[in-house]
């Protein structure tokens, strides 16, 4: 039989493609392990986190696909929570170098909690990040009388029985004629900028709190980053004591192996797609006259063979 000359890369591509989906049917050799296929799904909650992958589990990702303490749940389709030690935060941002940005979630409608507590992060893995400061809210104020915290003045309740608050920075730990009083962390910055409020878009201590805090946490982002690197995906047993990193097969010791990673590539449809990506611009073509050009016929041998 002969092999046009054109032709006949193509059809080493196609019949190499077709020995090894014979071979995936007829064995385990392309099995992909079911921790894997849990841990590979992402999920989303509204715009602001359209992807959400490890440390973080929760909704149709399971436990073993995160760590202990990053649970996060969707709510109302639209906004993230985490519950940090005996509190639930809303997560405003997911940020790089392990970090978060988070404000109390029973503070977000209304400065006035139903259950007065201090904002506490002494719950490992996260703690505070040095742009964070706490603020103390002053509640049931309504005996005092001093003008100097007027600007910082805020009211709970419904408008037939208002009750005066204040807050004033963790210097003041006390105010007279105050039932009340709570510590909330804050950005720094924020807190500047409302101060003055002149160059400020916040203009209520409500706004102020709606900007959250940033904590951060540790694990180990370095095995993470070799086991993403080998087409591994970080879990569970990543930030363990002997890490592992999921691979298609299974879990293995901090990286998959190099057949694993040839399993995960995507399989090229031409010898030139593996030369170049497919935004690259194409290779130039020599300049050719009009005259025609007789090709010779060769009698083409193919051997394909497969080494398991």
């Amino acid at each position: 039989m002969q092999i046009d000359d054109q032709n006949f890369p193509s059809l080493i591509i196609h019949s190499i493609f077709v020995i090894i989906l014979i071979s995936c049917a007829t064995t385990s050799f392309c099995a992909e392990d079911a921790q894997f296929s849990n841990c590979n799904t992402r999920f989303s909650c509204g715009q602001s986190f359209p992807s959400i992958t490890y440390p973080y589990w929760g909704e149709y990702r399971p436990q073993e696909c995160g760590l202990p303490g990053f649970e996060v749940k969707c709510q109302e389709s639209n906004h993230l929570t985490i519950d940090i030690g005996s509190q639930t935060f809303r997560i405003l941002s997911l940020e790089a170098n392990n970090k978060l940005r988070i404000a109390r979630n029973d503070l977000w409608f209304e400065i006035c909690p139903k259950k007065y507590e201090n904002t506490t992060i002494d719950e490992s893995p996260f703690h505070y990040v040095p742009d964070s400061e706490n603020i103390t809210l002053f509640y049931d104020c309504d005996g005092y009388n001093d003008i100097t915290l007027v600007e910082n003045q805020f009211s709970c309740g419904s408008s037939n029985a208002r009750r005066k608050g204040f807050f004033a920075d963790d210097s003041v730990s006390s105010i007279d004629g105050c039932e009340l009083n709570i510590s909330v962390p804050v950005l720094s910055g924020e807190l500047k900028q409302f101060r003055n409020r002149a160059s400020s878009s916040l203009v209520t201590v409500q706004e102020l709190l709606n900007q959250g805090f940033r904590v951060e946490y540790n694990i180990n982002s370095l095995t993470c980053t070799e086991c993403a690197t080998s087409l591994g995906l970080c879990w569970s047993g990543t930030n363990s004591a002997q890490p592992t990193c999921l691979c298609r097969d299974g879990p293995h010791n901090s990286t998959c192996p190099s057949d694993r990673r040839l399993l995960a590539a995507p399989f090229p449809s031409s010898p030139s797609d593996r030369v170049r990506g497919p935004s690259a611009a194409p290779s130039p073509q020599p300049q050719r006259n009009n005259l025609p050009v007789k090709l010779k016929n060769h009698p083409k041998k193919l051997m394909i063979g497969l080494i398991i």
